[in-house]
């Protein structure tokens, strides 16, 4: 492969795109190989390889350009990566029909590009070949392509309709992101790997739902059949008030309704067992929320940035609620994380401004870094089980934060995390069900009764938990003398019982 660098009246308008002086060293930059023409040679940067010609930088600054077919009988068959990159004055494009592909961001930012002609032959368009073409109002997909890369088209605002012909086989992640404008998707009855209904695209057998164009307004209904939402589907479909989602859907992809900032409420199905990563990232008008029994991890960033949510149930099976994925959720009141979750990742509740109270789950043993950071309403996270590793910046700017404790579990101080601690009173005794003092004992079963009072409190016992008579086996009194490590808990240990049989326990007061 060759290189060839153009010189003369490139140097001052590259100069200018790129924000550096044009050095003397520019002056000895030779032409080598094969010329363009006269006209081109003052606008492109190039390269040869067998036989074919690749445009690799536009360098000029005209609102019209016509990419050169050929040069000494060499045809350009590719524009290249990134070659008109930000180009800002161009407006007009007519592309040859010798070339048969537009490379990875090939006019990104070509922000005031109206009108682009694609040759017959064109078979690739690359990842972000369009993005950021936020005046070009329409595109002819040429019949030769096949391939559509992910965001191609990402942010093209104006875009008012796409029609996909036969041959497109592949259309990449989020290609249609953030077009704004566009009323509707057509596809090509031939087409036969993608299909079109109501405006939106589908895969052939409208199992997947694609993606819906942008300017949709009010609700959306997803036809039954359909068992998976892709990635970025709804994301910025601004006027979007209500999706309907039916009950065979199992999956969502990422970022699916993102930016969706009408969005109101939303109900998952049962069988999606994945809040995805950035799934309602940024739906700033989502009131409500309900998720399903079946979802057992919330993704990174999922409902980050959800300013009108005020409360939110988490299903009791969720194990995994992934990095910021409640942050700047400013009208969150309080949650109560379910018991499988062991760690509270890095900026779960990053900026949640309203947040007063948040109860945490029996498995809980990390709170991670800025966790809950600027979180200046919170006034009380209660833990169920021993104290936590905390990061240092976990409560950063959460000043009027109170950690509370039951009796009974270990590994507390007078602080954690920069917060004060105290006994969680709660309005009734429970059972301390892990270690290190439940199960069987060297004196029988036995478990750890914590309340956060001077009380006395009856074990009762039965084989069956539904019987309508229980036994009482045993009676323990609390206490609260002022003493942290003893207040407000007993140890009680039933000696007849053994690991042969099962036996419920319960605890009352008398």
């Amino acid at each position: 492969m060759k290189q060839h660098k153009l010189v003369s009246a490139v140097l001052a308008p590259l100069a200018g795109r790129l924000g550096i002086p044009c050095a003397p060293r520019f002056l000895l930059l030779l032409l080598l190989g094969p010329a363009l023409p006269p006209a081109a040679q003052a606008q492109f940067e190039y390269t040869t390889n067998l036989g074919a010609i690749t445009l690799t930088l536009y360098t000029g600054t005209d609102d019209d350009v016509a990419v050169p077919g050929e040069t000494n009988g060499l045809p350009v068959t590719t524009i290249g990566n990134s070659a008109f990159y930000g180009c800002t004055t161009l407006a007009r494009v007519t592309v040859p029909a010798s070339v048969t592909s537009i490379g990875d961001d090939a006019f990104r930012f070509c922000s005031r590009l109206t009108n682009i002609t694609l040759g017959t032959r064109v078979t690739n368009l690359g990842n972000g070949a369009f993005y950021g073409c936020t005046s070009l109002p329409r595109v002819t997909i040429p019949p030769s392509v096949a391939r559509i890369g992910s965001a191609a088209f990402r942010n093209c605002a104006r875009l008012l309709r796409i029609t996909l012909p036969a041959g497109v086989a592949s259309i990449g992640d989020g290609a249609f992101y953030g077009c704004a404008g566009l009323v509707a998707f057509e596809v090509d009855s031939a087409n036969a790997i993608y299909s079109s209904a109501g405006g939106i695209l589908f895969d052939k057998t409208r199992t997947t739902l694609i993606q819906c164009p942008g300017a949709k307004v009010g609700s959306c209904s997803i036809p039954d059949g359909v068992a998976s939402i892709g990635k970025h589907a709804f994301s910025g479909c601004a006027r979007l008030t209500h999706i309907l989602i039916p009950q065979g859907v199992t999956r969502i992809g990422e970022w699916a309704f993102s930016e969706s900032t009408s969005l109101t409420s939303a109900t998952i199905p049962p069988g999606v067992d994945d809040i995805a990563e950035g799934l309602f990232y940024s739906c700033t008008g989502l009131t409500n929320v309900t998720l399903p029994a079946t979802v057992t991890r919330i993704g990174l960033l999922a409902f980050r940035g959800c300013a009108s949510l005020p409360h939110i149930a988490l299903p009791d099976r969720v194990t995994r609620v992934g990095n910021y994925a409640f942050s700047s959720c400013t009208s969150l009141t309080r949650i109560t994380l379910p018991d499988g979750i062991a760690d509270i990742e890095d900026g779960t509740f990053y900026s949640c401004s309203s947040l007063a109270s948040v109860t945490m789950g029996k498995s809980v043993m990390r709170i991670g870094e800025w966790a809950f950071y600027g979180c200046d309403s919170l006034t009380g996270v209660c833990f169920q089980r021993h104290a936590p590793q905390v990061d240092a910046s976990a409560f950063s700017g959460a000043d009027h934060a109170t950690v509370y404790r039951l009796p009974g579990t270990t590994g507390w101080g007078a602080i954690l995390g920069g917060r004060p601690t105290a006994l969680w009173r709660l309005p009734h005794p429970v059972i301390l069900a892990f270690p290190p003092a439940f199960g069987m004992m060297s004196n029988g079963f036995g478990f750890t009764i914590s309340w956060a009072t001077s009380a006395t409190v009856v074990v009762e016992t039965s084989a069956n938990p539904a019987a309508p008579t229980w036994s009482a086996v045993g009676t323990n009194t609390l206490s609260m003398g002022g003493d942290p490590l003893v207040d407000g808990w007993s140890l009680f240990s039933d000696p007849d019982r053994s690991t042969d049989t099962a036996q419920f326990y319960r605890i009352r007061r008398p």
